[in-house]
């Protein structure tokens, strides 16, 4: 039981840092690149694209489902 108590705490802090990184923490777009962001939000709808451009941050989670959505715009520039 008294190993039990550290081990939880530990799990718990791995889960509160993964959440505060991929779901809340919310990034500049510019450090996701300017010319990245705005190729795949043009492919987004004008309502979703005009929010995102406007509050200026995304978080990771969001990003990675664009990049998984529109991963053939990003390997064009790599072209």
């Amino acid at each position: 039981m008294n190993i039990l108590i550290p081990i939880i705490i530990v799990i718990l802090i791995s889960v509160i840092l993964w959440g505060w990184s991929t779901v809340l923490r919310r990034i500049p777009l510019n450090d996701y690149g300017m010319e990245n962001v705005e190729r795949v939000l043009k492919l987004e709808s004008d309502e979703y694209r005009t929010q995102v451009l406007q509050r200026g941050w995304m978080t990771n989670k969001e990003w990675n489902k664009l990049q998984k959505k529109h991963q053939a715009t990003l390997d064009q520039k790599a072209n």
